[in-house]
């Protein structure tokens, strides 16, 4: 399966519906705690579950979550 992006399933809203159960308006709703709150994990802890102890987390420009 290739990514997965909101802005690709913007024209597409039942695909939206179906994948998590909100409509387009709702998941819209529900990104920008979802990102706050991942940006704050993220500071303390790395993707493995491990403390951040090296390096700072920084969000590139590719990324798919924005």
């Amino acid at each position: 399966m290739g990514t997965l992006r909101f802005a690709d399933l913007q024209t597409r809203p039942t695909e939206v519906l179906d994948l998590t159960s909100l409509t387009r308006d709702e998941f819209r709703q529900l990104v920008p705690p979802f990102e706050t709150a991942f940006q704050v994990h993220m500071a303390a802890w790395r993707l493995d579950g491990l403390p951040r102890t090296a390096r700072r987390y920084t969000t590139y420009e590719n990324c798919p979550l924005p």
